[in-house]
């Protein structure tokens, strides 16, 4: 996969052509939907979809609400949630190593894995990978009300989220603080994305 890659700041850029969203501890995911197959494709290229069956379940369930949108290609980070702020990496990392198909649906069936969605890089077919930032958030956010209707982003229940964005980064910024996150992502209107770690959230103090 080549897919953009974010840079790591001491600073959060502001202005007001930056949007800002919540940055979740996990593998950097390509979900790959058409009507013949659903792929799982991690960072490297490797397949994920058997290692995650809940995830290829749930979109196989769900497909008849966006079959006029496939074949679709959602850009996304794949977690173990703690909260819908925080994600526990160690449980996804065990995940990872599972080989078979037994002990993975186990752990499937007790601590299940979320796809969050942050970017949308195809959809019927055609690459939106040129177009700006905002219009793929717009094109991604009507996409998932199809998928979960008018209801919360993240839900527990739901194995696919979308990750909204936000031009008050105050507000993320308490949200990762409080809930000890990994860190904010900064999108500016075009196609340029920037990663500011705030693990050390006393960093952002000056917000």
């Amino acid at each position: 996969m080549n897919l953009m890659q974010p840079k790591m700041l001491d600073q959060l850029p502001l202005g007001p052509n930056w949007f800002y969203e919540i940055k979740y501890d996990g593998f950097r995911t390509e979900i790959i939907w058409s009507e013949q197959d659903i792929q799982i494709k991690g960072r490297r290229g490797t397949d994920l979809t058997l290692q995650f069956p809940e995830i290829f379940d749930w979109c196989k369930k769900k497909e008849h609400l966006i079959i006029n949108e496939l074949p679709i290609v959602f850009d996304g980070e794949l977690v173990i949630l703690n909260t819908k702020i925080q994600a526990n990496f160690s449980l996804l990392q065990t995940r990872g190593r599972l080989r078979t198909t037994e002990t993975i649906r186990k752990h499937a069936m007790k601590r299940p894995a979320h796809l969050l969605c942050f970017d949308l890089l195809t959809k019927q077919g055609r690459s939106l990978r040129n177009r700006p930032y905002k219009e793929r958030k717009e094109q991604l956010d009507k996409v998932f009300k199809q998928l979960l209707g008018f209801t919360e982003a993240i839900q527990w229940k739901e194995r696919l989220g979308y990750v909204t964005s936000s031009k008050e980064p105050d507000n993320i910024h308490r949200l990762v603080s409080e809930n000890l996150g990994e860190g904010i992502i900064a999108s500016i209107y075009i196609l340029m994305d920037i990663l500011l770690n705030v693990q050390n959230v006393s960093s952002l103090s000056s917000i």
